[in-house]
């Protein structure tokens, strides 16, 4: 069943697009990573890693070297022309359950609005952790989990520096983590 989900979730986004991806959530995803980047901001020196980039957003307003993975070849393809001629952004297609990445390798991790898409969340949180080795900003759909579940899923990963911000106004739990 984990490998006909994670189908399903690249047809839908393949399906979709980058364009209509771009119209359809660049406003909402744009108010989370604002509050993420208020609080997290990557160095010039840093490496972040920008798990389910859709089409680019995130990794976009990053100053550091960063790394965007996503499993939709088309959002990946919007990514690419946006990124082209930015000086140290590389593109990957992964999985967010088995990262291809070192331990440790990143200063900053983000998942935005990617674990409820992930056929086994607790896999996918606990290879950010893995990967991670500074700090990471972590979102997920209110409507897949309540703050409750949300945080439980973290401490499950054995998360334990968790910082919920005050999310009011978004679709989102917005989560700071010290990793």
């Amino acid at each position: 069943m984990g490998e006909a989900r994670k189908r399903g979730v690249a047809v839908k986004y393949d399906a979709l697009g980058g364009r209509i991806y771009d119209l359809r959530y660049t406003e909402e995803q744009g108010a989370k990573y604002e509050a993420l980047l208020e609080r997290i901001t990557p160095g010039t020196e840093d490496i972040a890693l920008d798990i389910g980039c859709g089409t680019g957003l995130l990794t976009e307003q990053l100053e550091s070297q960063a790394v965007g993975l996503d499993i939709s070849a088309s959002l990946l393809s919007t990514a690419r022309s946006r990124l082209r001629g930015r000086a140290r952004s590389y593109l990957i297609m992964g999985d967010a359950r088995v990262l291809p990445f070192r331990d440790s390798s990143f200063d900053v991790v983000f998942s935005v609005t990617v674990i409820q898409n992930t056929p086994d969340p607790l896999s996918s949180i606990e290879e950010m952790k893995r990967v991670g080795r500074a700090r990471a900003g972590v979102t997920a759909l209110k409507k897949a989990f309540t703050r409750e579940s949300f945080e439980a899923l973290l401490r499950e990963a054995r998360l334990t520096s968790i910082k919920v911000l005050d999310s009011s106004g978004l679709n989102d739990w917005v989560v700071l983590i010290d990793l």
